[in-house]
């Protein structure tokens, strides 16, 4: 998982930092969905971090976190675009240049980097279920 989304970090920081011709642009953007399909170990890292009974809600909370940055990535990305656009027009639609696009992208380079240090910071449960730590409580130790 931390493989997945360092990857994905490195293509973002490639996208933001590096002026790629659109052929590589395009290239690195299906990096990017490639990387980021790691996320889906989320569900597994979540169920496996608490006792047997707790995995559905675990489960549950982790597809909000996965929602919750789409829904709030969105709109900051608009907002951002929005703030560089410079004036452009197109049949009354706006037109954003590559560089509102970087500054845009970095927010998603800053929301790749901030899950690579609280994944960093995670114990690895080495596919062990919590309750199978033999501990009667509950309590998952590791």
């Amino acid at each position: 998982m931390l493989a997945g989304l360092v990857a994905t970090s490195a293509f973002w920081g490639l996208i933001v930092f590096a002026p790629l011709p659109p052929a590589a642009l395009v290239a690195t953007l299906v990096g990017v969905g490639i990387a980021s399909a790691a996320f889906i170990l989320t569900f597994v890292f979540a169920k496996e971090s608490v006792p047997a009974h707790l995995g559905g809600t675990a489960s549950g909370v982790a597809n909000m976190g996965v929602m919750l940055g789409g829904m709030v990535m969105q709109p900051f990305v608009g907002l951002v675009l929005d703030r560089h656009w410079d004036g452009a027009l197109a049949e009354g639609v706006r037109v954003y240049g590559a560089e509102a696009y970087r500054y845009g992208f970095a927010g998603m380079l800053a929301w790749a980097a901030l899950g690579c240090v609280l994944l960093a910071v995670t114990k690895e449960s080495r596919c062990r279920p919590c309750s199978a730590s033999g501990n009667s409580r509950g309590k998952c130790r590791r």
